[in-house]
């Protein structure tokens, strides 16, 4: 069974299945949750699959769940029916750049009243940052994109172990050229360095289904 049809049946059960469970859990480490990378090709189902997840553990957990918005694309209907959805607090960022996504992060009141967090997307924010420079092919640019990316979820891991909040940070797939990450020519889309400070990473899969016409 995929995560995402995962998701879709505890809503409805109410009783998490062990993987999402696990998410609580590292390991033998009671009560320290995992932060998370969920990444993959735009249209694959990110936003949709963390939605159902907020409006999952909320409905577990009993506690709230916070969801920093980013990307435009989150500010059309779309946007606002995975609001309604996730059940979550939703902060639109109005620029969305890291030292703002930062601020907020190290302002957050009472963590422990979250069960989950997350930011969609890191995308989002590198964008800002190029549009600083004005020229995509500025230099300080691949630089400033791996410090922020590594203060990102180093504060994103910070909180999920000290609070035991589930953190999900969505980014887009990102080639591998000359090598591969974990058996795979694509990783998520910012510094392999930055993903040191992750526990897990979930990719997204597009599968065509062929719809039977009997």
């Amino acid at each position: 069974m995929i995560a995402s049809q995962i998701v879709k049946k505890d809503t409805k059960t109410r009783i998490l299945h062990p993987l999402i469970l696990s998410l609580f859990n590292q390991g033998d480490k009671k009560n320290i949750a995992y932060s998370v990378v969920l990444y993959g090709h735009p249209e694959e189902g990110k936003t949709t699959f963390a939605a159902n997840l907020c409006k999952l553990l909320i409905g577990y957990t009993g506690r709230k769940g916070i969801y920093f918005a980013t990307d435009e694309n989150l500010r059309t209907p779309f946007g606002h029916r995975m609001e309604k959805i996730s059940k979550a607090d939703w902060i639109y960022l109005e620029y969305p750049h890291p030292r703002v996504l930062m601020a907020f992060l190290n302002r957050l009141r009472n963590p422990e009243q979250y069960c989950i967090l997350v930011v969609d997307s890191i995308t989002g924010l590198f964008e800002t940052i190029a549009e600083e420079y004005g020229d995509p092919t500025h230099p300080r640019i691949n630089l400033a994109l791996i410090r922020w990316a590594s203060m990102i979820t180093k504060k994103l891991a910070a909180l999920s172990h000290r609070y035991n909040i589930v953190t999900i940070l969505i980014a887009h797939k990102g080639a591998m050229y000359d090598d591969e990450w974990l058996g795979m020519k694509e990783k998520p889309a910012f510094s392999l360095r930055s993903l040191k400070n992750v526990d897990v990473t979930l990719k997204t899969i597009a599968k065509k289904i062929k719809k039977d016409k009997t």
